[in-house]
C-alpha cells in the first residue's frame, strides 16, 4: 500500500493510502508515531462489489434510504474503532475529551437513524423494551459497539 503525504508541518504528517488516512506525530527527524488513523470502508463508497460466482444472482441494489442507513452504521462502527484505539493509548485529558466527542458523534448518528425511521418507516427499533417500565431487560448496544 502506498501512502501520499497530504499535509505536513513541524509536528505532524498526514498521509492518505488506498484504504486509510493516518496522522503521525514527529518525534525525531527520522521517527514518527501514528497518533490517529481512519480506515476508509470500501463498502461506504457506493462501489458495486463483484460476486464470487458469476452464475450467482447478485443481491438487489439498496434503495437510497437503505444505502444512507448503511453508511451511517458504518460511520458509527468506524468511530467506535477510533474510541477503542484511543483507549489503548496512555490516557491524557485531551484523549479523554476526544473519546467523549466520538461517543457523542455515535449518539447523534443514532439519532439520525431514529429520524430516518420516523420519516420513512425503514429500519428497526434496536431497543424495543426501552419505553416499557415493567421490563427489566437492558438491550445490548446497537450495532454491537463497544464504546
Amino acid at each position: 500500500m502506498s501512502e501520499v503525504t497530504i499535509y505536513e508541518d513541524e509536528h505532524v504528517i498526514v498521509r492518505q493510502g488506498d484504504d486509510s488516512i493516518r496522522q503521525y506525530r514527529k518525534i525525531k527527524p527520522d521517527e514518527q508515531i501514528a497518533i490517529f488513523y481512519l480506515v476508509i470502508d470500501k463498502s461506504m463508497q457506493n462501489e458495486p462489489t463483484p460476486t464470487e460466482d458469476p452464475t450467482q444472482t447478485p443481491q438487489r441494489e439498496m434503495t437510497p434510504i437503505e444505502l444512507e442507513i448503511s453508511k451511517i452504521k458504518g460511520a458509527r462502527v468506524a468511530a467506535d474503532q477510533v474510541i477503542q484505539d484511543l483507549r489503548a493509548m496512555v490516557p491524557t485529558p485531551e484523549r479523554n475529551v476526544a473519546i467523549v466527542k466520538f461517543q457523542e458523534g455515535i449518539m447523534w448518528l443514532g439519532m439520525d437513524l431514529k429520524r430516518i425511521k420516523a420519516e420513512s418507516g425503514v429500519g428497526e427499533n434496536p431497543y424495543p423494551e426501552s419505553y416499557n417500565p415493567a421490563s427489566t431487560r437492558i438491550e445490548p448496544t446497537a450495532d454491537n459497539l463497544k464504546m
